[in-house]
């Protein structure tokens, strides 16, 4: 493996936290797909359960033929074909870590095969993908506008400079505000449902939520189901069962399920005034209000869950904390 790709390693590696002891042979790999399709079983017409972004560090749990089973940050294990992965030792797995990368800013875009926009494409990108830098003398290599990068696949490209920052940079300029979470949120409006989506290829509604936390620096668990469980409880009805949303605030998790048995099943972000954006048949607002509107949604809320003033509490992550994306 030409060990360019991971550039810039430090000297001592601290001791990597996900590592096992030797004897266990544990096997990591990274995604070299921009959204990499993790299914239920090795089969491709098994369904979607997850989606990883490229570069997305994940161990190698069992083999079945072509396919790998891995566990990913969400946490979540499930399969994907050996042709989505790069394979690493733990020696490798811990340069990853260590070394500077580029991630993807844009919602979209491509890796060209040469430094101008005419270039051909060598691969798509999405919003969050990490790619390795590519260096000359030591140095980032540029050239005009475009910056040279290695993809997790170990080929070389170029993206514009402008569609690209420091991961490490990146990650410590996050602000998880509500103004910057619903942000994001409006960047995905239009962006199709897909169950199992988490980029903006496509995303469901617990998808969306986490993609939107990890653009803007944290990592949530990817299940509806777990992000109830998450941060702080903020009531959504009055004393007699009644709708009562006085209580919430912007970036808030409203969440939507069976009323008798209290079990959620669709999860969504407040945006104020009795709005929500949500991933139901697409990326959409809506209103829990105005009946009149064409754009009423008539779930009545089970629970909702306040996450932003909680970050660090379990479950609710920074990524510069996670010992999947940097050596802890």
């Amino acid at each position: 493996m030409d060990m360019k790709f991971f550039i810039r390693v430090a000297a001592t590696v601290t001791a990597f936290a996900l590592t096992v002891p030797e004897a266990t042979a544990q096997r990591y790999a990274v995604t070299t797909l921009s959204a990499n399709m993790m299914l239920q079983e090795p089969d491709f017409e098994s369904s979607l359960e997850t989606q990883c972004l490229m570069g997305t560090l994940v161990r190698i749990e069992e083999e079945n033929g072509l396919w790998r089973k891995v566990s990913c940050p969400e946490p979540y294990t499930a399969w994907t074909s050996e042709l989505s992965l790069r394979e690493l030792s733990p020696e490798e797995a811990k340069a990853w870590l260590s070394a500077d990368r580029y991630v993807f800013t844009p919602m979209s875009g491509h890796v060209l095969d040469a430094p101008s926009r005419k270039g051909g494409h060598l691969s798509d990108l999405v919003a969050g993908d990490l790619l390795g830098i590519t260096l000359k003398n030591g140095r980032p290599l540029r050239r005009g506008g475009f910056l040279g990068i290695t993809l997790p696949s170990g080929q070389t490209g170029w993206v514009h400079r402008t569609e690209l920052e420091g991961f490490r940079g990146w990650t410590a300029s996050r602000k998880a505000t509500a103004e910057n979470i619903i942000s994001t949120a409006r960047s995905l409006l239009g962006v199709p449902y897909l169950w199992g989506g988490e980029s903006s290829k496509g995303v469901d509604c617990s998808g969306l939520v986490r993609y939107c936390f990890y653009l803007n620096g944290v990592l949530l668990p990817r299940n509806t189901s777990q992000q109830v469980k998450l941060g702080e409880e903020v009531p959504v009805t009055d004393g007699d069962g009644s709708t009562d949303l006085s209580a919430l605030i912007p970036g808030d998790l409203v969440f939507f399920g069976n009323e008798e048995t209290g079990r959620v099943n669709h999860v969504s972000i407040y945006i104020g005034d009795g709005r929500i954006i949500q991933a139901s048949q697409l990326v959409r607002i809506s209103t829990l209000t105005d009946t009149s509107s064409p754009d009423y949604y008539s779930r009545k809320p089970l629970y909702a869950r306040r996450i932003l003033g909680h970050i660090g509490e379990d479950g609710i992550t920074p990524i510069t904390s996670s010992p999947w994306y940097f050596p802890l």
